[in-house]
């Protein structure tokens, strides 16, 4: 971005700096990240330096591929999920399991999460919650991709989704937020070891929605 639209003074530091990283790479390490995430690791950085508690623990994200098919296709769904898994060495961490889900989406009177294709999610199964943020979904041909963030949360409040998404990522999320959605849905979730990368799949049947 500087050497195309900097100025001169800007594209001899950017030279400069292009040097440096060439002369030293080996002390330089690939980061294929986006910005989101980026910044998540750089603000919780700050926070624990600050705190006394300097680490060099990374922060990842979850990325997530959503695809929506018709009932009448599950059979059909869940063996191609099989074999493709199956033809890439997938390896099962555990037996498929359902359990009963309710999903209360956050928003505020205006909903800006909405309008700016965001998400403000918290999750119930049996007695556990979880918050979720996700980012606005980006496309790969018929699925929607999006990466999320989790929230550790003892219970369902906007003042625990607040409190946690600025303790734990640095996101300033609205005080005026409130409950707008709740999805109960029938989750089928299977979970596998890819390359040592950990893969979980998951069908939902939605069955209300309010």
């Amino acid at each position: 971005e500087i050497s195309s639209r900097g100025e001169q003074s800007d594209r001899l530091i950017l030279k400069g700096v292009q040097q440096i990283m060439q002369e030293l790479s080996d002390n330089f390490e690939q980061y294929n990240g986006n910005k989101v995430s980026r910044g998540n690791f750089l603000t919780n950085q700050k926070r624990r330096e600050k705190q006394g508690e300097v680490s060099e623990e990374k922060v990842y994200l979850e990325d997530e591929l959503k695809c929506k098919f018709k009932d009448k296709d599950r059979e059909q769904v869940a063996q191609i999920l099989y074999e493709v898994l199956s033809s890439i060495g997938g390896k099962s961490l555990n037996e498929a399991n359902l359990r009963d889900q309710v999903d209360e989406y956050y928003d505020t009177p205006d909903y800006q999460f909405a309008r700016k294709k965001e998400s403000l999610r918290v999750r119930q199964s049996r007695d556990k919650f979880i918050g979720t943020y996700k980012t606005p979904k980006g496309h790969r041909k018929a699925l929607t991709s999006r990466e999320e963030m989790s929230i550790n949360i003892d219970q369902k409040s906007a003042y625990e989704l607040i409190r946690g998404a600025k303790l734990q990522h640095g996101i300033d999320i609205p005080e005026n937020i409130d409950s707008v959605l709740q999805v109960e849905n029938k989750r089928l979730k299977q979970d596998f070891l890819v390359d040592g990368i950990p893969l979980e799949i998951s069908i939902d049947d939605v069955h209300n929605v309010d």
